[in-house]
């Protein structure tokens, strides 16, 4: 089980690598589809790619998430700086695999604007 929180967001994820957010979602933060992004006052499962996947471990910025899952990192939200790792500024409402990084991830952290994550030695990155 783990817990992270964004500014104005929380993440937490079970012992069965169920992953929940709520509080605000207006940059797309808490992973759900963008029609129901806007708030949500109880924690609410994120679906999608995570539905039939186990998340191991995740991690909260400002306005953005990213979570790990069989060693590839995803990231969700608020894309302005770049911190979503994708390629792009934009924001995405659900989680999207970051593909510069191998399947290889052991841990993801999140800075207020950024973010990092560590992969296994060999993994061709680095």
């Amino acid at each position: 089980a783990e817990i992270a929180c964004g500014d104005s967001h929380s993440a937490a994820l079970t012992s069965h690598g169920h992953l929940y957010t709520w509080g605000n979602g207006d940059n797309g933060q808490l992973g759900h589809a963008r029609e129901e992004e806007t708030f949500k006052n109880v924690p609410t499962r994120v679906m999608g790619l995570f539905a039939q996947t186990r998340v191991a471990s995740l991690s909260c910025g400002a306005w953005f998430t990213a979570a790990m899952a069989d060693g590839a990192v995803y990231t969700w939200g608020n894309g302005a700086f770049g911190q979503l790792g994708i390629n792009s500024k934009e924001s995405r409402s659900q989680p999207v695999r970051v593909l510069a990084l191998p399947n290889q991830a052991t841990a993801v952290s999140c800075g207020a604007w950024h973010m990092a994550a560590i992969v296994r030695r060999g993994s061709g990155r680095g």
